[in-house]
């Protein structure tokens, strides 16, 4: 096929290209599609490959493209409001969540408020966003990941090792798994973090400061071996 009935199929070897890894690539047939299209979801996958590649101005450009070839585009909201967050322009990033709840009641732009809010500490506003995200979709780990976070600077340890608990019974979280290492580290049971930071290299291989951390652990235990050991896989 060629013109604007390959669109379709370009757009779809785009986005397996993009899976893969294979960013340039994809890039390359992004724009080739761009030639023929000004179609919103073009701009945003567009936007997410310089994001992975870190060219985050170039990423905000192609987001805001998405957004002005269709105004009800949430996820290139989120992606948007994503970005500034990674930047620490915590304002622009609220008020772009804020433009994608006007279009959808969605958990990801509460969650992505609720990180926000935490940051600011506001644990308030903090825990409400979390918990409307949790309404909206109880599955999504990010939320209730950061409703432990709230719990935790609550000094609520016991209702954050109640929710990380859950979590990981729902799904491997590695963060989950990363929380309750600290959590019971401060604690001073050793044994339990010992398990909780091992799962959580399990389920994420390049989880560096889960690894820092099991070296600690193993170094405050006189388990100097070990110690060096896990410092050099760092």
């Amino acid at each position: 096929k060629t013109g604007i009935e390959s669109i379709p199929l370009l757009y779809d070897l785009a986005s397996v290209l993009k899976w893969q890894g294979r960013l340039n690539e994809s890039e390359t047939v992004l724009m080739r599609i761009i030639e023929l299209s000004n179609e919103s979801d073009i701009y945003m996958l567009l936007g997410e490959i310089y994001f992975q590649k870190n060219r985050l101005n170039d990423s905000e450009h192609m987001f805001k493209k998405a957004i002005f070839y269709d105004k009800d585009n949430v996820q290139a909201y989120i992606n948007l409001a994503n970005l500034y967050q990674k930047e620490k322009r915590l304002n622009d990033s609220e008020f772009t969540y804020l433009d994608a709840l006007k279009i959808s009641n969605d958990s990801r732009a509460h969650t992505g408020l609720g990180e926000i809010y935490l940051q600011q500490n506001k644990l308030f506003d903090a825990e409400i966003m979390f918990r409307k995200a949790s309404d909206i979709n109880p599955d999504f780990d990010y939320s209730l990941l950061g409703l432990s976070d709230v719990y935790l600077q609550q000094n609520k340890t016991d209702d954050a090792e109640l929710l990380l608990l859950k979590l990981i019974k729902t799904s491997n979280n590695t963060h989950a798994y990363f929380r309750l290492g600290e959590l019971y580290y401060a604690q001073n049971r050793l044994k339990d973090t010992e398990q909780m930071l091992k799962k959580a290299i399990f389920y994420d291989k390049d989880n560096v400061q889960a690894y820092i951390n099991l070296a600690n652990l193993f170094q405050r235990e006189n388990k100097l071996n070990d110690s060096e050991s896990i410092f050099l896989e760092v």
